[in-house]
């Protein structure tokens, strides 16, 4: 999904949601796993993962799909970009 607003009279921020989104729905999915093995918030993520796997291999392979499909994600995350409008000549990007 792409997000425009107009940033100023030189230009318009572009950002793209996608990563958010998903990284936030990972990170409750992900929560809600660990209250649901009654494990502690800072448990790191080789714990999880073997609790995952011992417990439901099936859950601990749609673990990995939705971990996976956020890696993807983050090598193409968004930066909020200002694109100057044609007549300005000046750039700026937050990375």
């Amino acid at each position: 999904m792409r997000v425009s607003a107009q940033a100023s009279e030189n230009g318009v921020i572009e950002d793209k949601s996608d990563y958010f989104r998903a990284a936030l729905q990972f990170k409750r999915f992900r929560i809600q796993l660990i209250d649901f093995f009654k494990l502690p918030l800072d448990v790191s993520e080789t714990a999880l993962r073997v609790t995952l796997r011992k417990a439901s291999q099936k859950t601990f392979e749609i673990y990995l799909e939705r971990a996976t499909r956020l890696e993807s994600l983050a090598d193409v995350r968004p930066k909020a970009v200002v694109r100057p409008a044609r007549s300005a000549g000046r750039q700026l990007e937050h990375a």
